[in-house]
């Protein structure tokens, strides 16, 4: 395996999933999954309205139950923090705050892989498969894959 790939996969092992006890948020692993679908399709970035659209659906059926609303503006930043998620312009965008780019500001942007990851992806597909193989066995029941592959 070449250095960039042990990289992906590294940073993969290492996602910081949000845990509360026996709970946890698979935001990032569906966010990821959703852009690992486009990047074979051809198409590098997302822009968040998509993403919003897309994520959504799946974090209703497959992340537990919330007392408000599910927020796919949450892996879409944070993600960031893991490396494997560039939002463009984000240094730039206007901050609650909190600190938190504001919503409106973050509908203007598009996101992906950072070119190395995504370059990485697209010129090795055994990597796209473990890495779709990693997310979906840390994250989910054998049970749901079929059904999460069959929606991203």
């Amino acid at each position: 395996m070449t250095d960039t790939a042990n990289l992906v996969i590294g940073k993969i092992e290492k996602l910081n999933v949000y845990r509360h006890g026996d709970r946890r948020a698979p935001h990032k692993p569906l966010l990821l999954l959703i852009a690992l679908s486009e990047l074979i399709r051809g198409r590098r970035e997302l822009p968040y309205d998509e993403v919003e659209e897309r994520l959504l659906p799946l974090l209703r059926s497959y992340a537990p139950p919330v007392k408000a609303r599910h927020q796919p503006e949450l892996p879409y930043w944070h993600l960031q923090t893991d490396e494997l998620w560039s939002v463009e312009g984000a240094d730039h965008l206007p901050r609650t705050r909190g600190g938190f780019p504001a919503k409106a500001a973050l509908r203007a942007t598009s996101a992906g892989f950072p070119k190395v990851i995504g370059d990485a992806l697209l010129a090795d597909k055994l990597l796209a498969a473990k890495v779709i193989d990693m997310l979906l066995y840390e994250h989910f029941p054998p049970s749901v894959h079929d059904d999460i592959l069959a929606q991203v």
